[in-house]
């Protein structure tokens, strides 16, 4: 029988939505689940671990170092964070300029150990920019938390500008996504006939909606709650001016959003 899962967190999303009655026998002997290929939703990290009746374990690594540098354990679980560097390798937060931030400050995550890749075949400008010293760039933005974990806050080109201000649409995700019509949701930046640019988020709803929710006036009703809801949240700034429902979000084989597809709004 499993006792260890480990996937992503889209497939653990699906895995929730699709409970049934007998889950309860099914997960019996897990011990654990293991997250990882992008952040972990903190409500969906709460759903995970209830249904699994197991913690859920977050991490972060990358196809460069071969394997996870950072990892939460049975013996640390700081939920919400991909938890410490794992033994044999340092990670530094650092800057643009790539000079090491203040404890606490956000910065870009770099990686020393001993599985990291000498470089890219044939591709010798990229591994001048990405590995230096000895050191990889994530290109993964975090913040260390006071007992040594580390939270990500998204990928260095995850950010989007709306109006000469950069936004994290992680942030307005977790809010969005806080609501129990939403299935999954991804925000990005897109241009309007004007040639502005305004936030838009693209939504897959619960199907069916939740007891309670049938009462929705369709799509309008939805919408309307959700931006009621960035507005009681967030910063005017950060609610998109739309959001669009769709039945999919374009991701990768393994599970991971791709964005660039989410910014040209057609997958």
């Amino acid at each position: 029988r499993v006792t260890l899962l480990y996937s992503v967190p889209s497939a653990y999303a699906a895995l929730v939505a699709d409970r049934g009655s007998g889950h309860a026998t099914c997960f019996a002997s897990v011990r654990a689940a293991v997250s990882a290929g992008e952040g972990l939703p903190e409500g969906l990290e709460k759903q995970v671990a209830d249904l699994l009746g197991a913690p859920v374990l977050e991490q972060i690594g990358s196809t460069e170092a071969g394997h996870a540098f950072c990892a939460n354990s049975f013996e640390h679980n700081h939920p919400g964070t991909v938890g410490r560097p794992v033994p044999g390798f340092e990670v530094e937060l650092r800057d643009g300029a790539g000079v090491p931030v203040e404890d606490g400050a956000e910065g870009e995550l770099w990686v020393r150990g001993p599985t990291l890749t000498p470089g890219y075949l044939n591709r010798p400008e990229e591994t001048e920019r990405t590995l230096v010293g000895g050191w990889l760039a994530t290109h993964d933005r975090a913040r260390r938390e006071p007992d040594g974990s580390y939270r990500h806050l998204g990928r260095t080109d995850d950010l989007e500008m709306v109006g000469g201000i950069t936004i994290s649409p992680l942030e307005v995700e977790a809010v969005l996504r806080t609501h129990p019509a939403v299935k999954e949701v991804a925000v990005a930046a897109m241009t309007d006939w004007r040639g502005f640019s305004r936030l838009r988020a693209f939504v897959v709803p619960v199907s069916p909606l939740p007891h309670g929710l049938s009462g929705l006036s369709g799509p309008s009703g939805l919408e309307t709650e959700l931006v009621g809801l960035a507005r009681e949240h967030l910063a005017a700034f950060k609610v998109p001016r739309a959001i669009s429902f769709v039945p999919s979000l374009p991701r990768t084989s393994t599970g991971k959003l791709r964005r660039h597809l989410v910014r040209q709004g057609a997958w």
